[in-house]
């Protein structure tokens, strides 16, 4: 007969993983905040984006947020790194009732709740600077290249970041009402309502996956405009002139 030996597995790895999908998740967030502000310096100085933009620069400005985002979240839900302990028992991923956890979940709602006004605050800028604004008659082709490449990147950003932040804005109000409720829940109802609020957060890369495929396709179809090509050469004309 084959015996097989029994597997033990350390609950520190389960709720590692957690930390690591909802931190991955906040710093997606900042991400998006900082493609935001790329635009929107790119739509107050157009000229000057597109003489001294550096790929170099926006990769390690983006690399940048999404480890600093990473390692603030985790040391938030680890309860400063003390979930990777040897002897760290007592440790419980967002339960409230211990009281050490209770500072963390703090400052990480407070986190979000900035960060998600922000991300708001300087997309709706960036939708009015290159939609809703009067173009400049005498812009300049690379001028012209710059406000359709704002506004395709702003259009694709859009949907996203609104889908974000009322996902955010649902977890923490669930969050928020089940404490008014129940002010001493058991782990049992802590990890339902866990699990209840992030399911959403869980299907957001499917639906991120969806967004970007539908953009490509309806991109990959659409047809030359060729009026637009003429005055573009027509600007590129009278700006060598």
């Amino acid at each position: 007969r084959l015996r097989f030996d029994c597997f033990l597995l350390d609950f520190r790895f389960i709720l590692m993983t957690r930390c690591v999908g909802m931190s991955s998740f906040l710093a997606s967030q900042h991400l998006i905040l900082v493609l935001s502000f790329e635009r929107l310096y790119a739509a107050i100085f157009p000229a000057h984006f597109e003489k001294n933009s550096s790929k170099f620069l926006s990769v390690t400005i983006a690399l940048s947020s999404l480890a600093g985002t990473f390692a603030f979240s985790m040391m938030q839900f680890s309860n400063n790194f003390r979930l990777f302990h040897g002897q760290a028992i007592a440790v419980a991923l967002f339960n409230t009732n211990i009281p050490d956890n209770q500072h963390g979940c703090k400052v990480l709602m407070n986190m979000i709740a900035i960060s998600n006004c922000i991300s708001l605050i300087v997309l709706f800028i960036d939708f009015y600077l290159n939609f809703l604004r009067k173009p400049v008659g005498s812009a300049s082709l690379a001028i012209s290249y710059q406000f359709s490449e704002n506004r395709r990147i702003v259009l694709i950003l859009l949907p996203i970041e609104l889908t974000q932040t009322l996902m955010g804005l649902f977890g923490t109000s669930l969050f928020a009402m089940f404490r008014k409720v129940n002010a001493r829940p058991t782990p049992i109802e802590q990890q339902i309502l866990l699990e209840i609020s992030t399911i959403i957060p869980t299907c957001f890369p499917l639906m991120l996956t969806f967004w970007i495929r539908r953009s490509i396709a309806r991109n990959a179809n659409r047809t030359p405009n060729f009026d637009l090509v003429e005055d573009r050469f027509e600007s590129l004309r009278k700006s060598w002139n």
